[in-house]
């Protein structure tokens, strides 16, 4: 299956991430010149990557993205990101995602931000208007008014990209759209060594190839872009791979393997915003600190999970479908719901007054376990894969409660229940006993 790449760079000029603030990355990441000497530093990494591969409204489908996805993901954790990784969103997730992106991240000037959108591209006007096409957008062959209500306008990326106030940014994207959009600006023969000029605010982008060309179902570009992570894109040989050597590297890469796209590289074109390099350091090559948590499956909730209320019934979409075998439990006004795809629990906040149809993220609990517990006012409620159990029996274990469900013929320890008066899920203990 083939994704075409219509036009791509020609006016504005954009192919990077958003930014984020609050929370940190990998820490400080020193860049460095020749001599050693320090001419800047990022105090966040992070990444947002989008693959859209189950069209529902006309597309063709692209089922390599969701492993070629999960590559890049690897490859940017590795990096020393901290990232996102968003399958199959509609027209809201897709927004919501850069928009949310933008909130969490984009004002921390410090930190360097990468978005890498893998999935359909379109071009009206003779290439003057592109689009991102997210999964629920219809052909617009067939519905261009409908189309153009659903895919994301590249005038937005680029009003995006004007907003936020990271120093560095850099776009990728895997698809096809384009024109002129963007202004492509050409690579030099030799990469420029790491200066002060490196350190100055810039917006780079990467496309997979140019106008009238095609994009291969199975991804040549997303394959280069890692092995570029990896080091073969230090052009210099310096420790560290900067946007332009970026798209040398993959420029070349891409033609090598003659798959008839020409990859294109350029930066946004304002004053401002032009001059500087996004810089990968090479020498880190592990995953961040704060990805590295106890609970190996909570990276699984960079899936992008959102739910919404009408008229008393409630609707859970996980990567943009929606979730029919759900189980939920009331919890005081929040709803209690678990989700056997992902094998986890989330909650749905204020449930009881949410009765208006918009779109809103849960909270999903630092757990795996499909049994959990809370205790309130002295009372305890145990629930098993996303059923309240009320026909239990318990008795003392020390600090412990140790609970047994008829039904189910098994017993459950519930850890220093004396303690935990405080209304919190937490993963209770299963026992061997029957």
């Amino acid at each position: 299956m083939k994704r075409f790449i219509q036009t791509i760079i020609a006016a504005l000029i954009i192919t990077f991430g958003v930014c984020h603030g609050q929370t940190k990355g990998i820490g400080v990441v020193s860049i460095k010149d020749s001599s050693g000497r320090q001419i800047g530093l990022y105090k966040g990494s992070y990444a947002l990557v989008f693959g859209v591969s189950d069209y529902t409204a006309g597309w063709p489908k692209l089922p390599s993205v969701v492993e070629e996805t999960k590559l890049v993901q690897i490859a940017l954790e590795n990096a020393g990101f901290i990232v996102r990784r968003v399958l199959n969103p509609n027209e809201e997730i897709l927004k919501r995602e850069f928009e949310q992106f933008i909130d969490r991240y984009g004002y921390e000037r410090d930190n360097r931000l990468l978005v890498f959108f893998s999935g359909h591209g379109y071009s009206r006007r003779k290439g003057a208007k592109g689009y991102l096409v997210p999964v629920d957008a219809p052909d617009p062959r067939k519905n261009e008014r409908e189309f153009l209500g659903k895919a994301l306008p590249m005038s937005q990326v680029i009003a995006w990209c004007r907003q936020i106030e990271a120093k560095h940014a850099l776009f990728l994207f895997d698809s096809c759209f384009s024109g002129t959009i963007f202004k492509t600006k050409a690579l030099p023969e030799i990469p420029p060594h790491i200066s002060e000029i490196t350190s100055r605010p810039v917006r780079q982008f990467i496309t997979a190839g140019d106008a009238g060309e095609e994009v291969p179902a199975k991804s040549v570009f997303a394959h280069a872009f890692i092995r570029g992570l990896r080091g073969e894109g230090d052009l210099t040989k310096d420790g560290f791979i900067t946007g332009t050597e970026l798209g040398l590297f993959l420029h070349d890469k891409v033609l090598y393997y003659n798959t008839g796209q020409t990859p294109q590289y350029g930066k946004i074109r304002d004053p401002e915003l032009d001059e500087g390099d996004f810089v990968f350091n090479i020498s880190i090559q592990e995953p961040p600190k704060a990805i590295k948590q106890p609970i190996k499956s909570i990276k699984k909730v960079t899936t992008s999970v959102t739910w919404r209320q009408k008229d008393g019934k409630y609707w859970l979409y996980v990567d943009g479908e929606s979730q029919n075998n759900t189980k939920s439990s009331w919890m005081d006004d929040d709803l209690l719901v678990y989700i056997p795809k992902l094998k986890r629990y989330c909650v749905l906040k204020g449930y009881k007054k949410k009765n208006d149809n918009t779109l809103r993220e849960p909270m999903i609990p630092p757990t795996t376990s499909s049994v959990i517990w809370r205790q309130k006012d002295g009372k305890y409620w145990l629930y098993v894969d996303g059923e309240s159990r009320s026909d239990t029996k318990s008795s003392w274990m020390d600090n412990d409660l140790l609970v047994y469900v008829p039904k189910l013929k098994r017993y459950y320890v519930l850890k220093d229940y004396k303690k935990k008066n405080d209304n919190t899920l937490r993963e209770a203990t299963t026992t061997s006993h029957k």
